[in-house]
């Protein structure tokens, strides 16, 4: 089985399922056949768990409809290099509040900078939004180097949460502005040995607040790793 919807099948018609498991699908490649123009197979679906599935080259694209879905994990799909094919692709993802990614080899960031498909449905004032994201967790993706390597802005406004979490690639976060108004927590470990905490929640300590108020996603993820770069190239023996 290559994908769950050919497209010979009715894909306009909403699977009536509100959680979704796919778990050890050697041989599934797409969930929908790229011929399918528009599918609203998946509106219904709440929660969707993929792992293991070694062939896997697409999840979702802009074609797909996942309207309904709040929560998606994803890990162990080593020939998937993008989780969202483009920023058209996350239009329908308003309602998602807990992403988890992990345990990928190839994957070199989560939404994907297809300027084909962006030049068909752009988004609104070529920003991507993801409104009611609250946690988000990003484990042991050795090639990622960022969350989004197109330039559009990134609005997450109910973002409390975001680990990343053995990315030792991961220097930026997006080339684009992000928004993250109510992020409170920002854990960093690039290696097993090297850990940031940093709780971004307001206090009466004037040091910690205006930490608040200068830093944003961005600058955070590009000092630590460059800090990190740093720290690894120093502690290298000199050899003359």
């Amino acid at each position: 089985m290559e994908s769950i919807i050919s497209s010979d099948e009715a894909h306009d018609i909403p699977m009536p399922l509100r959680k979704l498991d796919l778990d050890a699908l050697p041989k599934l490649v797409h969930l929908c056949d790229e011929g399918v123009q528009t599918c609203k197979t998946f509106r219904v679906v709440e929660v969707l768990n993929v792992s293991r599935c070694e062939r896997l080259k697409s999840l979702m694209t802009s074609s797909m409809c996942f309207q309904n879905l709040t929560t998606l994990s994803v890990s162990d799909c080593d020939a998937l290099e993008s989780l969202m094919a483009s920023a058209a692709a996350a239009k329908s993802l308003q309602k998602l509040t807990k992403l988890i990614v992990r345990n990928f080899k190839r994957m070199t960031q989560i939404i994907g900078n297809n300027h084909e498909a962006e030049c068909d449905v752009e988004t609104e004032q070529n920003e991507i939004g993801f409104s009611n994201l609250q946690i988000l967790t990003l484990h042991d993706l050795c090639s990622l180097g960022k969350f989004y390597s197109g330039n559009n802005i990134i609005r997450l406004p109910n973002l409390e949460e975001l680990i990343v979490n053995k990315c030792p690639e991961m220097g930026t976060f997006s080339h684009g502005t992000v928004y993250t108004p109510r992020l409170y927590r920002i854990t960093i470990k690039l290696k097993h040995d090297w850990l940031i905490d940093f709780p971004k929640r307001a206090r009466n300590d004037e040091v910690e607040y205006q930490r608040l108020l200068e830093g944003d996603v961005n600058r955070t993820l590009k000092k630590h790793w460059e800090d990190h770069q740093t720290a690894a190239t120093s502690s290298q023996p000199n050899i003359t």
